[in-house]
């Protein structure tokens, strides 16, 4: 997908609330496989956040690079170069709950490789740095002042994730999924269904603005949602 694509469809989400893509994935049969985990939410009030996912995956390793280092062995810098403009990283922090997988220099090397934002199953350092930064929306579990260099590693980029998700079930992440994300939480769409499910949630958002306007002149509940559809 070119990049004005990409922005063009970045925009159109961003103007679709979450609730209303969640009703449509769910009426598709997706509702239990797209909403992650409630514990990952915005780290900035009112923001929206919406592009194809880019991934990595942490894992536990206490080894610093004096004892382990192997001429293969990527830098932090080298994970960022397949980044799109456009893109959101999706980062699963190896279920570690302490210590920080994000912060504020990943952020700034990540929006300088054209991301829009970051998806953080896990910890984020740095976050007021991160919070000022324009054009770059963050998600995460938690904050945390634990830097997490030494005591994880980054094991892999553009790798399919599981990450917790709301309902239950984990969620699969792949590389180019959708991600949206705004106050009411973190939706991932299967890429393949993309347009089908932004087309829908749009057709299924006008159905709602109409049935907003219409309680708020006046009249009978029921009819009203008989109506729209809504009932």
């Amino acid at each position: 997908m070119s990049t004005s694509a990409v922005t063009a469809m970045s925009e159109r989400f961003r103007r679709v609330p979450t609730p209303t893509i969640f009703d449509v994935m769910d009426h598709l049969g997706l509702g239990a496989t797209t909403c992650l985990s409630h514990d990952i939410s915005s780290l900035r009030s009112g923001a929206r956040l919406a592009g194809p996912a880019h991934t990595l995956r942490w894992v536990r390793d206490p080894r610093p690079r004096s004892e382990w280092n192997p001429a293969e062995l990527p830098t932090i810098a080298d994970y960022f170069t397949a980044i799109e403009d456009g893109d959101v990283v999706v980062v699963h922090g190896g279920d570690d709950k302490a210590t920080g997988h994000w912060g504020e220099m990943m952020s700034t090397m990540a929006w300088r490789a054209g991301a829009v934002g970051a998806v953080i199953d896990g910890g984020i350092r740095d976050s007021e740095g991160v919070m000022e930064m324009e054009g770059f929306e963050t998600f995460a579990r938690y904050t945390s002042p634990i830097e997490g260099a030494s005591r994880l590693r980054v094991h892999g980029a553009g790798v399919p994730l599981l990450v917790d998700g709301a309902l239950g079930s984990r969620v699969l992440v792949r590389p180019g999924d959708w991600i949206v994300a705004d106050a009411d939480g973190v939706l991932v769409i299967p890429a393949e269904r993309t347009q089908e499910i932004l087309e829908a949630a749009e057709r299924l958002e006008e159905l709602e603005e109409e049935t907003r306007r219409a309680l708020r002149a006046g009249g009978d509940f029921n009819e009203i949602y008989a109506k729209f559809g809504r009932g």
